[in-house]
């Protein structure tokens, strides 16, 4: 009796793709559990979310109500959602579970997106260039720290770099609707997440009308419609439900956009207010520049320019190199018309350009090289073949070192430790006291943390019934006339909230009782980075 043929053993490339695909996982995965693991409190803007998801998953309350409330897309708060209902059971207070499953939504998606990423290098340039490109991504410290950080930048990067990748799909072949529609519906997730997503079905459509030639009038018109069915059934019912196309206050002209005041890396900076015209362009333009070398580390936002460089004659003639050219360009417009418009520019809404900076960072690093092997006086020494992936392994190296060697938001754990300690203070009031509390906190963490404001945050009692303001504030020490105190930092970061905190800090009213509560970190008053301050108002 004849055995059984054995199985035909995978192609060569397939295995081979497999393989890095697995090392690239295995990195990703150890970035990110690495930077959960070192966490002292997620990201200010992580409390937002958690109570976002909380409220969605509120029986009581219809989610058309909450859509219409909630400043943001609830494709990540559905994610954050959906971790907390699928981790183990735990006996830690909800107040850590919620921040924990904001980490994990955002770190699973992180990983992911290797898969876009090594698929892009590997069809525009090489799988040793997709390979090194997901290397640089996940090592970048911006990128590491925001997709493990509660924050939205995970879920949005890996469905725009799979909208993308199935543009640059479909653009290749002859019949584009299948790609298209995967395009579509990958553009509508990301644009659930952050609005930009609408970014990529306008950037890949753009590119069928540059080939309508080659599409054909029927493929396009199909392509088209796919490219639209796949967006809208996706977005379209939360456009629906809200009445338009986001409810951000950045994208609204009638309001005025505030960088967020967080710690760790610094998540926005700031275009002077007085600035206008030309001068306003300049400091859009430089702080956007800025802001694009800390998102790519520097080394990495450098070698991408050189590699986008030498690939101008490639991305000219190669229609599969425009969407996701069109698309960073597009970003690049949006962040520039928020920094001029808004004020402010943010490394986070730099990362997705920086994404596509890695493609061409690790694909133009072969042409350099070959370049200088050219070069009669050292030609020689460049004409190694390793050399690419050899200063890719070390621009991640450089990129790895802030990741590995520091602890997300170090800086900010007394707001944490804050949040205890303002549960008991307000516990120990008396029932008309606690019914007259008013916790002035810009950031945050401490009112959360102390479950006061863990799903909804509670609304101010009127005027007349306030009897206990507790304000949370960062400071600074101080000398003067040879004396040492402790005084808050300034109200400069356009928050009412904290201007409120301050002025009643620096001036309670006449006849109130100030008591510190909570300073952070231990040890002498006047040496602390953040106070937890009591302030019993006279009785009225």
């Amino acid at each position: 009796m004849t055995s059984p043929p054995a199985p035909a053993a995978p192609p060569p490339s397939l295995r081979s793709d497999v393989g890095r695909l697995c090392v690239l996982v295995l990195i990703a995965a150890g970035v990110h559990w690495w930077v959960v693991a070192n966490t002292a409190v997620t990201a200010r803007d992580s409390v937002g979310f958690a109570r976002y998801a909380l409220s969605l998953g509120e029986p009581s309350r219809p989610w058309a109500e909450v859509l219409r409330a909630e400043a943001h897309p609830p494709g990540y708060p559905l994610a954050v959602l959906t971790a907390h209902r699928l981790l183990p059971p735990s006996d830690q207070p909800l107040t850590d579970r919620i921040p924990f499953a904001a980490q994990v939504a955002s770190s699973v998606a992180g990983v992911l997106a290797v898969f876009p990423v090594y698929w892009l290098g590997r069809r525009l340039f090489a799988p040793s260039a997709g390979f090194w490109a997901a290397v640089l991504l996940q090592l970048l410290p911006v990128f590491a720290r925001d997709t493990a950080d509660g924050l939205s930048d995970g879920p949005f990067l890996v469905c725009v770099l799979s909208a993308v990748a199935c543009g640059v799909w479909a653009l290749d072949r002859p019949r584009v609707w299948a790609g298209l529609l995967a395009c579509g519906v990958l553009s509508g997730l990301a644009y659930l997440v952050r609005p930009e997503g609408g970014l990529v079905p306008a950037a890949v459509g753009l590119v069928s009308l540059l080939r309508a030639g080659r599409l054909g009038f029927g493929n396009l018109v199909v392509g088209g419609s796919a490219l639209a069915v796949g967006f809208l059934a996706v977005g379209g019912p939360y456009m629906a439900t809200i009445g338009g196309f986001t409810n951000k206050p950045a994208f609204k002209a009638e309001t005025a956009a505030v960088p967020e005041a967080v710690g760790g890396p610094v998540f926005a900076r700031s275009i002077p207010p007085d600035t206008a015209g030309g001068q306003r362009v300049w400091h859009t333009a430089r702080t956007m520049g800025e802001e694009w070398l800390k998102a790519g580390h520097y080394g990495v936002a450098v070698f991408a320019v050189i590699g986008l460089l030498l690939s101008l004659r490639r991305v000219w003639r190669e229609p599969r190199f425009w969407p996701p050219v069109l698309y960073a360009g597009g970003q690049l417009i949006a962040v520039a018309a928020l920094g001029f418009k808004k004020g402010y520019v943010s490394e986070r809404h730099l990362l997705p350009v920086a994404a596509v900076g890695t493609l061409f960072a690790a694909g133009g690093l072969t042409t350099w090289f070959g370049l200088w092997a050219k070069v009669p006086a050292v030609g020689r020494v460049f004409a190694w073949k390793g050399w690419p992936a050899a200063l890719c392994a070390a621009l991640a190296v450089v990129g790895a070192v802030p990741v590995f060697t520091s602890r997300l938001h170090a800086d900010r754990a007394g707001h944490k430790e804050a949040g205890p300690k303002l549960a008991e203070a307000i516990a120990a009031l008396t029932p008309e006291q606690q019914a007259g509390v008013v916790v002035l906190d810009h950031y945050q963490w401490c009112q959360f943390f102390s479950g006061r404001a863990t799903a909804t945050i509670p609304p101010d009692p009127p005027p007349e019934r306030q009897r206990v303001v507790f304000v949370v504030l960062e400071g600074k020490e101080q000398k003067r006339e040879g004396a040492r105190r402790w005084v808050p930092e300034d109200p400069d970061f356009g928050s009412e909230r904290h201007e409120t905190a301050v002025r009643y800090y620096l001036s309670p009213p006449p006849g109130s009782a100030v008591e510190w509560v909570h300073h952070w970190p231990p040890g002498p008053p006047e040496q602390a980075k953040m106070a937890l301050v009591k302030i019993t108002l006279p009785p009225k």
